[in-house]
């Protein structure tokens, strides 16, 4: 995650000024944590599949690399 946070901090603040990515930030976030606290009960929720943290993590790298080329 470090890796991807250098390559693309550059952007992140070009796009806080849109309110459109900042809600979609916002429920994105939203939503992994509700996911993450559905797995149990407990208010400290265990770490994910590792294999769910990899598909998320390639997904999220292909939205990054579809909105740099559309923006360029």
């Amino acid at each position: 995650m470090a890796e991807i946070s250098s390559a693309y901090e550059p952007r992140f603040a070009e796009f806080a000024c849109e309110p459109a990515f900042t809600a979609a930030v916002d429920q994105h976030v939203a939503e992994i944590r509700e996911r993450l606290s559905a797995a149990d009960g407990s208010l400290v929720p265990g770490p994910p599949p590792r294999e769910d943290l990899a598909d998320y993590a390639l997904g999220f790298l292909d939205a990054l690399a579809e909105t740099s080329e559309t923006s360029d």
